[in-house]
């Protein structure tokens, strides 16, 4: 009869930095997603400020978030697009999914006649 204690601890060695890589990019795209969802938050106060004319605390709120917002015109339409720089320091991920997250929304602006 063969003595196969150290064949369990072998495997689970070999198999130990696959378990925790899984681990270390399922939390790191959990960071990621919500900070997407942090930036759609902050999207929806910018426009609602936009809407209301408030420029002056669109720029604060940007600033004080490190967020760039943009502003595209078109007619009647705005297009508004606030981005925000993200480091990941697991490999692969800035490469993938690229240093910032961005997020925008069209609105309508009706002119005033």
């Amino acid at each position: 009869m063969k003595n196969n204690k150290g064949q369990a601890l072998i495997e689970f060695i070999l198999i130990l930095p696959i378990i925790l890589m899984i681990l270390l990019y399922t939390i790191e795209f959990g960071r990621i997603t919500l900070k997407k969802q942090e930036l759609e938050s902050n999207l929806d106060l910018i426009v609602t400020l936009y809407n209301e004319n408030k420029k002056e605390e669109i720029n604060n709120f940007a600033n004080n978030n490190n967020i760039i917002v943009t502003y595209q015109k078109t007619n009647s339409l705005t297009t508004i697009e606030i981005k925000k720089n993200i480091n990941s320091n697991l490999p692969l991920i800035n490469n993938i999914l690229g240093n910032n997250i961005t997020s925008k929304r069209t609105i309508y602006e009706k002119s005033e006649q």
